[in-house]
């Protein structure tokens, strides 16, 4: 993320909820996800062993967390373009 200059929260180690990631498969699967630098967020899933695809705050009922260091919210973001996948 390049347009947080000050950082990410929920803080460092702390849980950030809302990420979902799929495999080759495109079948996505709720993630864990935490700030693992000022910048950076890491996500995974146990479920997902190769993953190429991350959803955040996608779906209307899985609401996400992070925001930068004003409090302002990561607006929903994919990084997959596939039409054929719910």
């Amino acid at each position: 993320i390049t347009n947080a200059a000050d950082g990410l929260s929920p803080w460092y180690g702390e849980p950030v909820t809302g990420f979902e990631i799929a495999g080759a498969d495109k079948k996505f699967v709720p993630a864990q996800a935490n700030i693992s630098a000022n910048n950076e967020v890491t996500v995974w899933s146990d479920d997902v062993k190769e993953p190429v695809a991350v959803r955040y705050s996608f779906r209307n009922f899985r609401p996400g967390n992070l925001k930068n260091m004003y409090g302002i919210p990561v607006v929903p973001f994919r990084t997959d373009n596939w039409d054929d996948v719910m």
